[in-house]
């Protein structure tokens, strides 16, 4: 699912049909806690290029599943023990900052996974 949304997103495909599809599923219970750190951060790509294409979708699809996406990337990357790789950090900061969803406590983790100063420090 998220290779598919993903090589769309890519490649600037048209195709509202099938996006509303994926992210359907992939807001479905459960899918998402199944990805790994890389489909995060593909799925996060993905509803960052769409967004801007189908606004009808923002806050029916989009912005639960970005959500979802920061939840996952936060248990993942803790349980890694490692900092995050910064493209993903980078694939779900943009999602945050094209869909308009800010958090401090989001910022002040990625900035961590990072390894920069906190926000306001």
């Amino acid at each position: 699912v998220v290779n598919v949304l993903h090589a769309f997103a890519s490649v600037d495909a048209p195709a509202p049909d099938l996006v509303r599809l994926l992210t359907s599923r992939l807001n479905s219970e459960g899918v998402v806690g199944q990805l790994e750190d890389v489909g995060v951060a593909q799925a996060c790509f993905a509803i960052s290029r769409e967004a801007p294409r189908q606004p009808d979708l923002l806050d029916e699809a989009f912005r639960p599943l970005l959500n979802k996406l920061a939840r996952r990337f936060i248990v993942i990357a803790r349980e890694a023990g490692r900092p995050s790789e910064p493209r993903h950090v980078a694939a779900l900061a943009r999602a945050c900052l094209d869909l308009g969803a800010l958090s401090r406590p989001l910022i002040q983790f990625l900035s961590a996974q990072l390894s920069l100063p906190k926000e306001g420090a």
